[in-house]
């Protein structure tokens, strides 16, 4: 079950073709580089430049199709500059058009890696959209070049520069028929105060029911909606594909899927959105009758100010069959070591009530901490807090 969670979140993750992934396994190796001594396509120098290896992505992206960290950081290393003559290219060593050199050498390219009131790594990005623009390269290739400068200028709080180049990336995109190309266009759109042109875009957006994504492009357009409504034109992280867990999904796999995506919401501090999946969550659980569920359950009430259910619901915990398995990661209830995970986070960052359920919480906690499973004294202690709820309440 973990595997098709995992195949889920990332066959959802690869919506936004244009610019690469939003999701990438916890597992990914962290971000590396080495240098490589590379000859200049366009006046033969040589000199060592940065190359990017390896890195990751364990943070939400943004709904421009901008990675999270730290991939996002790495937007410095993805571009080299020719020390002699300027020419900039994401591979110094190949030519990028037959007349790339008279480019390199105009008064127009020139100007660019020297504009004033922009920082070096836009200028970077300003003069190579424009040494493709006059290659005759492809639009969004270019557009690219210029959403990338974008995001550089967001970096360095120069928010007019990040407007007008936005702006730059639509004109290369506004024609796109395609879905994930339009949906870019969307927040590029809200990013530059052009409501109203992406009010227009939503309705001709065409979403095809039979498409894999169908479902979360939807939710996508859906939380563009509320942004727009509210006139926001900040920065948004995007949200995880909680949208559309699997139609043909167990309900332990679409609660293994809301978990994870409360998780990754939890570490990027969206704690309205968190609460708000933590509302969708709980229809799932309000039916099951194992230990695993309604200990859950009781935490997502207190969580979403539910108390007098939370309550009732605790007198209602009995002994699991299998204490072993609710801290074992690979058993079939494995999302149990993910909600400590989340309580555990969350204990540490806010002050709770000293609840009966939050006592038991807290030494299952401990437990984790010390040891990862329980020992048969840690059953036995775990047992008489289990049992002290209904003595308490």
């Amino acid at each position: 079950m973990r595997d098709k969670i995992t195949v889920h979140m990332q066959k959802i993750g690869k919506f936004l073709l244009f610019m690469g992934v939003l999701y990438v396994s916890s597992q990914a190796i962290a971000t590396s580089y080495s240098r490589e001594d590379l000859t200049c396509s366009a006046c033969g120098g040589r000199d060592s430049y940065p190359v990017l290896m390896s890195t990751n992505q364990l943070s939400p992206g943004s709904l421009d199709s901008r990675r999270g960290e730290m991939m996002r950081s790495a937007l410095i290393h993805l571009i080299q500059q020719c020390k002699s003559c300027g020419l900039v290219s994401y591979n110094i060593a190949e030519k990028v058009c037959d007349k790339q050199n008279e480019i390199v050498k105009s008064n127009a390219y020139q100007t660019l890696l020297k504009s004033q009131n922009v920082n070096e790594l836009s200028q970077k990005y300003l003069a190579y959209a424009y040494l493709l623009e006059q290659c005759g390269k492809d639009g969004e290739e270019v557009a690219r070049a210029y959403l990338n400068a974008a995001w550089a200028a967001d970096d360095a709080d120069e928010t007019e520069n990040a407007i007008q180049f936005r702006k730059k990336t639509i004109s290369y995109l506004e024609n796109s028929s395609v879905t994930d190309t339009q949906l870019l266009l969307l927040d590029l759109y809200r990013r530059t105060s052009q409501f109203q042109k992406a009010i227009d875009l939503i309705s001709k957006i065409k979403v095809d029911g039979n498409n894999e994504n169908a479902c979360f492009y939807k939710g996508i357009i859906n939380h563009q909606k509320e942004l727009l409504k509210a006139k926001n034109t900040n920065d948004q992280r995007m949200l995880p594909p909680v949208y559309c867990p699997p139609e043909d999904g167990s309900d332990k796999e679409i609660i293994g899927i809301y978990i994870e995506s409360i998780g990754i919401l939890n570490r990027s501090g969206d704690l309205q959105e968190v609460q708000r999946l933590q509302f969708k969550l709980i229809p799932y659980l309000e039916n099951k009758t194992d230990f695993l569920n309604k200990f859950l359950l009781t935490y997502l009430y207190y969580r979403t100010n539910q108390t007098e259910k939370a309550q009732v619901l605790e007198k209602e915990l009995t002994m699991p069959d299998d204490w072993n398995g609710f801290f074992n990661i690979s058993n079939d209830i494995y999302y149990g070591n993910w909600v400590l995970v989340d309580i555990d986070d969350y204990l540490s960052k806010n002050s709770v009530p000293d609840t009966p359920f939050y006592r038991l919480a807290r030494q299952m906690l401990d437990v984790r901490h010390k040891n990862g499973a329980p020992s048969p004294n840690d059953i036995e202690e775990l047992e008489k807090a289990l049992d002290s709820i209904s003595e308490d309440l």
